[in-house]
């Protein structure tokens, strides 16, 4: 149910786990390497009106919304998830960080939660943990570290 943001398709134990489970692939149906447990279904989303030269790439919501020349649609989800402190833009921008993606599939809304699972495992997640972060308007400049503004805000450092 964790879709693009499972954690397990990334693990050591990734082999096992994707030959009984499949994921949306990040590049969705312009994909130009199939993989036998990812599916390509179409991605209809408008292209970012910023394309090559957009600011917002570090934002997974932001990537997942609109299209950008040569890159996935969808981040692969940090193992490190809300806790990482890798604060570059090459790391954020390739990366998730627990943030709430909404995956058309099949007509209809797939609301996916990223949050972390301790040591990869698969425990239940609470209703409260899968609500949408907010995107902090200071960014990684924020200075707020309680454990509290992480779970609610976002900070993507682009």
């Amino acid at each position: 149910p964790d879709g693009v943001n499972c954690l397990m398709q990334y693990s050591d134990r990734s082999s096992m786990h994707n030959s009984t489970y499949s994921h949306p692939c990040r590049f969705s149906e312009l994909c130009r390497d199939h993989e036998p447990h990812l599916t390509h279904e179409p991605h209809k989303v408008p292209r970012c009106d910023s394309d090559r030269n957009c600011k917002d790439l570090c934002n997974p919501i932001h990537r997942a919304e609109y299209r950008h020349t040569g890159r996935p649609d969808f981040l692969i989800p940090c193992r490190n998830q809300e806790k990482c402190r890798n604060r570059t833009d090459e790391h954020r921008i390739k990366y998730s960080h627990g943030e709430h993606i909404v995956k058309p599939i099949n007509s209809t809304q797939e609301k996916v939660s990223s949050l972390a699972q301790s040591n990869g495992s698969s425990q239940q997640q609470t209703s409260s943990d899968r609500r949408e972060r907010i995107v902090c308007r200071y960014g990684a400049g924020c200075h707020d570290s309680s454990d509290r503004h992480r779970k609610k805000y976002s900070h993507p450092s682009c």
